[in-house]
């Protein structure tokens, strides 16, 4: 995976769209290895590209900020992954809509980690 992050930043550029996904998948997997400040720095770097080059509320944006939200809630740093779930599921719901998988997806995440916080009745509330 690194190979293709070093070919694509070499060959794209740093900001490119695809570099950026190479970046967001190394993440991931930095995430699911539990290598949180690895994951962390990457997702942050991905998001701060993605909110310069498409704005905050673009739909790749949303994705990265959901993505560094569940490094935190992985590494157990939940107010963290609520506060940054909360935002996404409130510009997903005025960009995309209430319907939209993405919001939906939105409003699961936040609610699963609103359960970590033992926030029950919160959690229970995004799908009353």
């Amino acid at each position: 995976m690194r190979e293709t992050v070093e070919a694509r930043e070499r060959i794209l550029g740093s900001e490119h769209p695809d570099t950026l996904t190479s970046l967001n998948n190394l993440a991931n997997a930095f995430t699911s290895a539990g290598r949180f400040d690895d994951a962390f720095k990457l997702n942050q770097r991905v998001l701060e590209a993605r909110e310069r080059l498409f704005g905050t509320e673009h739909p790749d944006t949303l994705g990265s900020r959901n993505n560094l939200a569940n490094a935190y809630h992985s590494a157990g740093r939940f107010d963290e992954a609520a506060d940054m779930h909360a935002l996404n599921l409130e510009v997903s719901e005025r960009v995309l809509g209430a319907e939209h998988p993405d919001t939906l997806a939105s409003r699961n995440n936040l609610a699963y980690v609103y359960r970590a916080l033992g926030r029950d009745a919160d959690a229970d509330a995004l799908f009353d």
